[in-house]
């Protein structure tokens, strides 16, 4: 989880730091790198113990 969030910030730093892009090219990557994390952040949390995957809900992190 902690590379993802550094790789989440990383992004948003890069992302705001742009200065060749408009503000609306700027809105699109950043919702473009919160579906990413989000799908990161999903992916990372399948597997592991069954009882834990049982109590488990989609989007739980």
């Amino acid at each position: 989880m902690a590379i993802i969030a550094i790789i989440f910030f990383g992004g948003i730093f890069y992302i705001l730091s742009d200065g060749e892009s408009t503000c609306g090219q700027k809105f699109i990557k950043f919702i473009m790198l919160l579906v990413l994390t989000i799908i990161a952040v999903t992916c990372s949390n399948m597997g592991g113990d069954t009882w834990y995957d049982s109590h488990m809900k989609f989007g739980d992190v």
